[in-house]
C-alpha cells in the first residue's frame, strides 16, 4: 500500500528529496516545518539480507558520488551454450534453405527468408559482445546494454525518488528445477515498485541489490541529514529572535 507524506501544518506534499526515511524526519518545502513520520509508517518486520560474494565476471566501478556495474549480457554456462548451438543450428538452417532454393534459382524467395530469418541469428550470435551496466549516480540509477559503444537498451530511473533496491525470485523458476532468476526492483518513497532488471542470474542479482542497496542508503543518510540539520539550526535561530524580541518588549514596557 502505498501513501503520501503531508506537513501536519500546511497539509504540503513532501517530495521524496526532502524525506529522510532512515530517521523519519522531513522538511517542509513551503513552510519549513521540520517533522517527525515515525507514526504514519506502517510497521514492517526488517527484511534478512543475505551477504553477496562478488561474481567473477561483474566489474565494479566506484567513485565518491556514483556507482557501476559491469558484466557480459550471458552471464552463466547455461546461457552460453544455449546461445552458441541455437545459432549454429540456426545458420545451418539458413545455409540448408539458401542451397534448395537458390538450386532451385528462385532468387527472390531466398531473399525474403534471409531478411526475414537472418536477424535472429545474428541476434544469437552478438548476444555473446554484448555487455550490460547497472549504473547508479544522483541523477539516475539505470540499467543499459552495449555492443562494443553503442547503447541498444536503456531503462532509467530517477535517483531521488528511490529509496531502496530489492530483488524477488520470478514466478516461473519457483517450481522448476532450472536455476532460479530474479527480477530486480527499484523500491520508491511512496511505496511503490518499478522493476530495473528482468530475468537476472540468482548471484548477479543478489549482488547488484547489495551494493545498490547500500548506495541509496548511504545517500540518505549523508544528504538528509545534513539538509535537516540546517533546518533545524534555523529553527533554533528564529527561537533565539523571538526570545530576544520578548525582551526588547519586555523593557520598553517597563520603561
Amino acid at each position: 500500500m502505498s501513501y503520501q507524506l503531508h506537513c501536519p501544518e500546511c497539509t504540503t506534499a513532501i517530495p521524496p528529496a526532502n524525506i529522510n526515511i532512515q530517521q523519519t524526519v522531513a522538511v517542509c518545502p513551503n513552510c519549513g516545518a521540520v517533522f517527525n513520520f515515525a507514526d504514519k509508517v506502517p510497521s514492517t518486520q526488517k527484511i534478512k539480507r543475505r551477504k553477496a560474494k562478488q561474481p567473477d565476471y561483474i566489474t565494479k566501478t566506484e567513485t565518491d558520488s556514483s556507482v557501476s556495474l559491469q558484466m557480459p549480457l550471458l552471464t552463466t554456462s547455461g546461457y552460453k551454450w544455449g546461445s552458441g548451438i541455437g545459432a549454429v543450428a540456426m545458420f545451418l538452417f539458413w545455409l540448408f534453405v539458401m542451397v534448395a532454393t537458390m538450386s532451385d534459382g528462385d532468387t527472390e524467395a531466398a531473399i525474403v527468408f534471409s531478411t526475414l530469418f537472418l536477424p535472429f541469428a545474428v541476434m544469437l550470435l552478438t548476444s555473446f559482445f554484448v555487455r550490460q551496466n547497472i549504473t547508479a549516480d544522483t541523477e539516475k540509477l539505470e540499467h543499459s546494454y552495449h555492443l562494443g559503444n553503442v547503447p541498444i537498451y536503456k531503462r532509467a530511473i530517477t535517483a531521488a525518488d528511490v529509496s531502496d533496491v530489492t530483488v524477488e525470485e520470478m514466478t516461473g523458476t519457483r517450481e522448476s528445477v532450472a536455476q532460479a532468476r530474479y527480477n530486480v526492483f527499484a523500491d520508491k518513497y511512496d511505496g511503490r515498485q518499478e522493476m530495473l532488471i528482468n530475468n537476472f542470474p540468482e548471484e548477479s542479482a543478489f549482488y547488484a541489490q547489495q551494493v545498490l542497496s547500500n548506495y541509496f542508503t548511504s545517500e540518505d543518510d549523508t544528504l538528509d541529514t545534513n539538509r535537516l540539520a540546517d533546518n533545524v539550526i534555523d529553527e533554533q535561530d528564529e527561537d533565539l529572535y523571538l526570545q530576544d524580541d520578548e525582551s526588547l518588549n519586555s523593557t520598553t514596557m517597563q520603561s
